[in-house]
């Protein structure tokens, strides 16, 4: 009876033991993971931090860098110099020290920076081998993301919150000598964006000679959760011959971009034409209000080009449409061909959000004459036209998003960074800019955007943008030659193309007619 009695004693202090010892170890392996859940968090903001000063310096544009013996970039521009030393630093401790805590992406991010800054060194060869070995033990190792294991590790989380504010449009992106798309800088172009929280992404079946969409998905589906991203597309309208032409279109949208689903889908380009004669004929709308009620689309809505009574007749029409996305910007706004903000007023009369459009009109309004300028106020006149051109629209009521279609990572950033937290402009600043616009308009331009449609339907494949660009430069009192105007056959195919209603054929004459003899 007693060794029974010790026997049973015995077996419940064993398992009141191990009870203890269970206990013991779930806490101690509950506080190790939120240590090194703490740690990872503040490895990865001093990362961020890392990299936007790695950006800034890359903005500096100072290329002039040689490393030390100590492996540290050195510089006579001191900013310059502190933010390299500052990331050199930091990857070689998360490198030897903390390779469990990488996020994967980040150092992707940070090895794509390191490549585009390299290729800008003077060519000491001895100083680019060595660091150049240590890139590559990087790029080797596990911790090296790459396209598909970027994919483990997604940045940012599915429940941050979305700053749509500023929107990415995927029209005018960088370009490699060979015509081919930068796709390294466009990938660091998307990453500024979101590690800002912007989180919407436009792109268009014609944009990029159509290979925009498939940018999207390297950039964007390929390496970030679907969830923490903002993807809008739209129908090519003015491509539709048959009805058929309206499920094949979107169904290669969704193969080219790898979406799944479109946050944002809109008929492209509406104008009064395309409209009454493809729009409606095709059952466009109606088209995509199935693909909603689906949830293949979660928001429709167009984008227009046309006189304010035009869309009034489309909303009244179809009121279902989500949201509109309209051309608005301190110049257009009070002008007689684009009308934005009577365009601005019959939305808002709808109730309609407002996606904006050339915000910064393809890049016009991110210069301005120095005598215009002087006569801002002075708590803008030293600030970027660019963000003052972002500041006149988001400041406006009713405003989903502000597209930009950025052509540089040193756009994105800036874009980013002015956008963050952006402070509406008072009245006072708003009439400045506006009677800025009524000056620039006295000087004899052709308002290009580049949007580049002229190119889809131009049967000499002739360069218009550049051209128009020339001529614009050469009404400003420069001199160059344009031989390539006279190839053009007057067809008038680019004029019902053009969302700025410029008379190209008109333009294309007048540079014939003033290029000088060679």
């Amino acid at each position: 009876m007693i060794y029974a009695i010790v026997i049973i004693a015995a077996i419940l202090g064993l398992f009141f033991i191990y009870i203890i010892g269970s206990i013991y170890a779930v806490y101690s392996t509950v506080r190790r993971i939120e240590k090194n859940r703490a740690a990872s968090i503040d490895i990865e903001k001093e990362l961020r931090i890392c990299q936007r000063k790695m950006v800034c310096a890359l903005k500096e544009g100072d290329y002039h860098c040689t490393l030390n013996e100590n492996m540290y970039f050195s510089s006579e521009d001191a900013v310059t110099a502190h933010a390299l030393k500052t990331v050199d630093r930091q990857m070689k401790f998360y490198f030897d020290k903390k390779p469990g805590m990488i996020k994967k992406e980040a150092v992707y991010q940070h090895s794509v920076a390191y490549n585009r800054f390299l290729s800008e060194f003077q060519k000491n060869e001895e100083e680019r081998i060595k660091w150049y070995n240590r890139m590559e033990d990087l790029r080797k190792s596990r911790l090296y993301g790459g396209f598909a294991e970027a994919a483990i590790d997604k940045l940012p989380k599915k429940d941050e919150t979305y700053q749509n504010i500023l929107g990415f449009g995927l029209m005018r992106l960088p370009l490699l000598e060979n015509g081919d798309v930068d796709l390294e800088q466009c990938i660091a172009m998307a990453d500024c964006m979101m590690q800002h929280g912007f989180r919407y992404f436009d792109t268009a079946y014609f944009y990029l000679d159509g290979r925009s969409e498939g940018i999207a998905k390297k950039i964007l589906v390929d390496r970030y959760h679907r969830g923490t991203f903002l993807l809008a597309d739209k129908m090519p309208v003015s491509l539709l011959k048959e009805d058929a032409d309206v499920e094949r279109i979107f169904n290669e949208q969704l193969e080219r971009t790898g979406a799944k689903y479109f946050d944002y889908y809109l008929l492209h380009a509406l104008n009064n034409n395309t409209y009454e004669k493809q729009s409606k004929r095709h059952k466009v709308f109606q088209f995509i209000s199935e693909k909603k009620k689906q949830g293949i689309v979660r928001q429709m809505g167009f984008s227009f080009h046309d006189k304010p009574e035009v869309l009034e007749k489309i909303l009244n029409e179809h009121p279902e449409v989500d949201f509109v996305q309209l051309q608005l910007n301190y110049y257009d706004w009070e002008s007689k061909d684009v009308a934005a903000r009577r365009c601005y007023e019959v939305a808002r009369a709808h109730g309609k959000p407002i996606v904006v459009m050339e915000p910064i009109k393809g890049g016009n309004l991110a210069v301005m004459p120095q005598e215009i300028r002087d006569k801002l106020p002075e708590s803008i006149r030293s600030e970027s036209l660019a963000n003052l051109a972002l500041r006149f629209v988001a400041s406006k009521e009713g405003i989903l998003t502000v597209l930009s279609g950025m052509s540089t990572l040193a756009q994105a950033f800036e874009n980013a960074e002015n956008m963050t937290d952006m402070k509406p402009l008072t009245d006072a600043e708003t009439q400045a800019l506006l009677q800025a616009a009524e000056e620039i308009r006295k000087i004899p331009t052709y308002p290009c955007t580049r949007c580049r449609y002229c190119l889809e339907v131009c049967p000499s494949k002739l360069p218009i943008p550049q051209i128009i660009t020339k001529m614009n430069h050469r009404m400003r009192g420069g001199t160059v030659e344009i031989p390539e105007a006279q190839a053009c056959v007057s067809c008038g195919a680019c004029e019902a193309k053009c969302p700025q209603r410029i008379k190209i054929r008109q333009v294309m004459a007048q540079a014939v007619k003033t290029n000088t003899a060679p």
